[in-house]
């Protein structure tokens, strides 16, 4: 009696064991299907991180440079807080030119292409002083992927602006930088 109990035990056991096995070979075959397709309607999400990119700070100690902080959004509207922001900006660069005196500031722009300019206040490899804008623009349009351009200015001045040219520019004057010919290639 005990051997029939045992076999009956054993057998309908197996019922269920041949089914489970069955269902989990199934489930896996069925994966392996739909994980083939290589179009993107049965794709994954792909999103790719990009480090800071190296190029913006290119190995220049921050410690030994004054933070002028980041001016954000104030280029697209006109308000008392943004025009304030923006000419504590341009009074931190200009006294820092004046006064020989390292500095950094960030300026972020809105709109489609989110646009970074960082201005480093700072002495060339010569010794003459110079800002470097490093203009920094990430295209959604290309993978994400950041343009990153440099232009030095040798000279910085306060420059009388037309109210009809600049109508979201509440002063009478901006930042002007000129490159080594004497051309203006950034208004501030």
């Amino acid at each position: 009696m005990k051997i029939y109990l045992t076999k009956r035990f054993v057998f309908k056991n197996l019922q269920y064991r041949i089914f489970a096995l069955l269902v989990l070979i199934i489930s896996v075959l069925g994966v392996n299907y739909w994980q083939s397709f290589d179009n993107s309607i049965y794709g994954s999400l792909l999103v790719r991180l990009q480090p800071e990119p190296e190029p913006i700070f290119q190995n220049r100690d921050l410690s030994k440079y004054d933070f002028g902080g980041e001016v954000a959004g104030c280029f697209n509207y006109s308000s008392k807080e943004c025009e304030s922001e923006v000419e504590q900006a341009r009074k931190f660069i200009l006294n820092h030119w004046k006064n020989k005196k390292r500095g950094y500031v960030i300026l972020l722009y809105s709109g489609t292409h989110g646009r970074v300019r960082h201005v480093f206040i700072e002495p060339n490899k010569n010794g003459q002083w110079q800002v470097t804008l490093n203009n920094e623009v990430a295209d959604f349009d290309r993978d994400f992927n950041k343009n990153i351009s440099q232009i030095y200015a040798t000279k910085v001045k306060r420059k009388f602006v037309n109210k009809k040219l600049y109508p979201l520019n509440n002063n009478d004057s901006m930042l002007v930088f000129l490159d080594s010919d004497g051309e203006e290639i950034y208004l501030f």
